[in-house]
């Protein structure tokens, strides 16, 4: 389409486009001197839009295609902007910070540094009452340290409040508790029928101070038990009960 003016013939509309001028003096078919010009039609931009929109839709898919094989090793968000977030601080201004920091706050840590952040965050109620928990659990096992890891057997006296070595070791074997049980008995059996009590009481006395010189040994203590359980029972070859001077003169 030319862009010179249009000449048109109002006599007989014959349309030309003049040479030079942009208005002919008179009309080359008729020859009538009335001649007005035509200003050509504007241009419309639908007749480029499918051309631009198919460029831009080649652009894209070059693009895509391109972003797709050379940028499939790297991360899809190293190119991206860091994302800015809004924090508040302790007035309630808001704060803008990159998501980055935001996330590293975020990610649970692990290390000194975690258990003090989680000691800063928990409420005080709950740390006391977690330390409580503590000391009565360590409590607990200092206690359980402390009682015999050996059971304990049935004697004359009371295991609970045995301090020697040989008190200790006569509860917790069986056939010393046996013995102690026996000799307790004779004991009191003797008593009874004994002439003189409070010599039987000295010689027992004595006997215990000498059983506790054995401490641990229970070869020892088992000596002095059937030793002692013989005296009573009147076995051969066995000492006698009481002293010579403790025995009672006969009339």
């Amino acid at each position: 389409m030319s862009l010179r003016p249009q000449n048109q013939c109002n006599a007989c509309a014959y349309t030309w486009y003049p040479r030079g001028k942009h208005l002919s003096i008179r009309c080359p078919r008729c020859s009538s001197r009335n001649i007005e010009v035509v200003r050509p039609p504007e241009r419309s931009s639908s007749g480029c839009g499918p051309v631009v929109l198919v460029a831009i839709l080649v652009l894209g898919a070059i693009v895509w295609a391109t972003s797709r094989s050379g940028g499939g090793s790297s991360s899809p968000s190293s190119s991206a902007e860091p994302v800015v977030a809004s924090t508040a601080d302790a007035s309630g201004a808001a704060i803008s910070k990159p998501a980055s920091e935001i996330n590293s706050a975020s990610i649970p840590q692990s290390g000194p540094a975690a258990s003090e952040t989680a000691m800063q965050t928990v409420p005080a109620s709950e740390v006391s009452t977690a330390e409580e928990a503590a000391s009565e659990t360590s409590g607990a096992t200092s206690a359980g340290a402390a009682s015999p890891s050996k059971p304990t057997y049935a004697t004359s006296f009371d295991c609970t409040k045995a301090t020697h070595d040989d008190e200790i070791a006569i509860c917790e074997d069986p056939g010393l508790a046996a013995m102690d049980v026996e000799l307790a008995e004779l004991y009191q059996s003797a008593l009874k029928t004994i002439s003189d009590p409070k010599a039987l009481a000295r010689s027992e006395s004595g006997w215990v101070m000498a059983r506790n010189m054995c401490d641990g040994d229970l070869d020892c203590l088992r000596r002095a038990y059937g030793e002692r359980i013989g005296q009573f029972k009147g076995s051969l070859g066995s000492p006698p009960l009481l002293p010579a001077e403790a025995s009672p003169e006969k009339p």
